[in-house]
């Protein structure tokens, strides 16, 4: 009795590792490619290679960063401004995103500042 509980923590762990699947946790959110619509319109770099959609707004990030973190921008995102759908979508329409950084990138990692120096 007392391994029961390892047991179902390991089940559960090992039915979350899989990795050929797009990951979603219980808000139902996922983590996909760019899908080409938003690629196109955010004119997104290459280097975006993962991303969450927030009722139409995009969380974006390179493939260095876990999908996990993308769940929980999106997670935070909704927590602050899910009941302002209306912020949501203007950010939308005016071309804003979420980028995520992973421990290893620098701010100049991200295209859109790649013409900064370091300091």
């Amino acid at each position: 009795m007392r391994f029961g509980g390892y047991i179902l923590g390991i089940g559960v762990l090992l039915g979350c590792l899989q990795m050929d699947r797009p990951v979603a946790l219980g808000g139902g959110d996922r983590v996909t490619e760019p899908p080409v619509r938003v690629r196109q319109a955010l004119a997104l770099n290459s280097f975006y290679t993962k991303h969450v959609d927030v009722d139409g707004f995009s969380v974006v990030a390179s493939d260095n960063v876990s999908d996990y973190a993308l769940l929980e921008a999106a997670y935070l995102i909704r927590k602050m401004l899910g009941h302002r759908k209306d912020i949501l979508q203007a950010m939308a329409r005016n071309k804003v995103r979420f980028a995520i950084m992973a421990h290893n990138e620098y701010t100049t990692h991200i295209p859109e500042h790649r013409d900064l120096q370091p300091r």
